[in-house]
């Protein structure tokens, strides 16, 4: 058997894959992982100046296997350019109010 490419062997198990996966998770360039933060949701806000309504909002139930209790997780992304953008047109609408 001859010399087979490694781009005709990678190529070769796309087809193991379901069809519409994504295959990566992001580039090595270009896309920037956004800012984590933990803790008190109105500490974060006020740290940040960040008073708009999250960009995308999710949240679910786990329960927990021992005693059955369950507990909500909720996710809230927000957009600390949009926050700006806001204060800044909240500021223009202000100004031209008077």
């Amino acid at each position: 058997m001859g010399f087979i490419s490694k781009k005709l062997v990678k190529g070769g198990r796309l087809g193991l894959y379901p069809i519409g996966m994504q295959i990566y998770r992001r580039s090595r360039r270009g896309i920037v992982q956004p800012a984590k933060f933990k803790g008190r949701k109105k500490d974060i806000k006020q740290k940040y100046q960040i008073d708009v309504l999250p960009e995308y909002y999710r949240s679910f139930d786990v329960k927990h296997r021992e005693d059955g209790e369950t507990f909500t997780i909720q996710t809230e992304y927000y957009s600390r350019k949009k926050a700006k953008l806001e204060k800044a047109l909240q500021k223009i609408k202000n100004y031209s109010e008077k």
